[in-house]
């Protein structure tokens, strides 16, 4: 059965071994990437330093959580005069810093919560086996940039308006009609 879990993976994580229960599913990962670049001076480096794992909610499967055991090395700095000494090796595109979710289970609560708001959204996704709250639904919701939309070059208003009993003429002038 864990070889039909293995394609829902994100693609830079590698499987080391999946545990399966009758209520949850435990999936032991490490990023594919054998070489990191330091995010300050973006030098590639293999210097081992230490290793720590990320627990990470997952979106779920067959009715199962889903939870990612992800073991993520800190790396030295091959540049000597960079500041930075120490750094972790990180994908935002599978989880950004600090969280404890994938960006697509983070994905799909924005959009629950944007379509039904926060104690509706919250009631959603703990029947399709995601259990968040309400506010944190709303959180999720706040902390997405809202999309740039390109300013007008030309904003066209109207300037009549019918209004009981009365019209303007082509000179801004209210006329009353008769009738």
């Amino acid at each position: 059965m864990a070889k039909r879990v293995l394609p829902l993976i994100p693609s830079p994580l590698v499987v080391d071994h999946v545990e399966l229960s009758s209520e949850a599913i435990s999936i032991h990962c490490r990023f594919r990437s054998h070489t990191v670049r330091c995010p300050d001076c973006l030098q590639a480096s293999q210097r081992f330093h230490s290793r720590y794992v990320r627990q990470l909610t997952d979106l779920p499967w067959q009715g199962r959580t889903v939870t990612i055991a992800l073991n993520i090395r800190r790396l030295r700095c091959s540049n000597h005069r960079c500041r930075r000494r120490t750094f972790a090796e990180r994908h935002d595109d599978v989880v950004r810093r600090y969280c404890r979710r994938t960006r697509r289970l983070a994905e799909l609560h924005r959009c629950v919560g944007v379509a039904l708001g926060g104690e509706a959204g919250a009631w959603l996704v703990a029947r399709l086996g995601m259990q968040v709250s309400a506010d944190t639904i709303l959180r999720i919701v706040r902390s997405e940039a809202v999309p740039e939309f390109k300013v007008p070059r030309i904003l066209g208003v109207d300037d009549w308006a019918w209004r009981r009993g009365l019209r303007s003429d082509n000179q801004g002038e209210i006329q009353r009609q008769s009738g």
